[in-house]
């Protein structure tokens, strides 16, 4: 398949071929430099510009304004799960999860972590690389504590990407909720709330 993608004409292609891969490993595409696509505008959109307010969405009944929709939670949840559980996207390693299989990438990635705000982690006696278990109503997955004060108290961060055997049996996504975000029906996975334990 990989060959078959490569069989291609196109200039951006041009040079990377599946022996190069297997050899280097990645390549980069042949890109026109500098690569300014939406420099003179042209975006997908009625007007041609980059719209803040949509009229295409005002036409439609929505809210023509990018904004925040908080979360319902009961206040039983509130208490029992404080901490907003994040799993941003970084490009270091991994593609979403694909790749995070290959030997030499979580050699490179290390084990995967829980960052956790100092100030959230002493209230709860965890330490830098104590194993803890992050956990709701859905799921619960063990990691180590990352202790770092560039993040904000009452977030938890753990990197996406990585399987559920990499972290005993579970993953970020056995945290989520199945909601459908209210623009595009996509899932509404960055809205998990968690507790966080040290594990005994």
């Amino acid at each position: 398949m990989v060959k078959l993608a490569f069989d291609s004409d196109h200039p951006y292609l041009e040079g990377i071929t599946y022996e190069r891969l297997r050899r280097e490993g990645w390549a980069p595409l042949n890109l026109p430099e500098p690569r300014t696509p939406f420099a003179k505008g042209a975006f997908p959109t009625p007007s041609g510009k980059c719209e803040l307010y949509s009229e295409k969405l005002a036409a439609q009944g929505m809210d023509p304004l990018p904004g925040h929709v908080a979360s319902e939670r009961v206040p039983s949840d509130a208490s029992a799960y404080p901490l907003r559980f994040m799993s941003p996207k970084w490009n270091r390693y991994f593609v979403n999860s694909s790749h995070a299989n290959q030997p030499r990438l979580l050699d490179a990635a290390g084990e995967p972590r829980l960052r956790i705000h100092p100030d959230d982690a002493g209230k709860r006696g965890i330490e830098q690389g104590d194993e803890v278990r992050v956990f709701n109503k859905r799921g619960s997955l063990s990691l180590r504590a990352e202790l770092t004060d560039d993040m904000h108290p009452n977030v938890v961060i753990m990197l996406h990407g990585w399987w559920a055997s990499r972290i005993g049996g579970s993953s970020a996504n056995g945290l989520t909720r199945d909601g459908l975000a209210d623009l595009g029906g996509g899932g509404s996975l960055h809205d998990t709330w968690v507790e966080v334990q040290k594990n005994s």
